[in-house]
């Protein structure tokens, strides 16, 4: 028993991980007119996802970051492409 609830927390930690990785990807694929246009900080989010990432918040802000403000940067760039 101890070890499957050892393996379901190792793949929680590897996938959130793994998730947050691409949040800080995605948040530096972005230009600062996206971010300018959305009216958030590139360099806030990104401390906020690698102190997330490091203190293992990575899945709460690596949530917010996809939900709330990922699709505001696509559409950002839509609009001024």
């Amino acid at each position: 028993m101890h070890g499957a609830v050892t393996l379901i927390v190792a793949l929680v930690w590897i996938s959130g991980s793994v998730f947050a990785f691409f949040a800080i990807f995605d948040a530096l694929r972005h230009s600062g007119a996206e971010w300018a246009a959305i009216g958030q900080s590139r360099i806030v989010w990104l401390v906020l996802l690698v102190v997330g990432l490091a203190g293992g918040l990575f899945t709460i802000l690596s949530v917010v970051y996809w939900l709330r403000v990922s699709p505001k940067l696509y559409a950002a760039g839509r609009a001024t492409a």
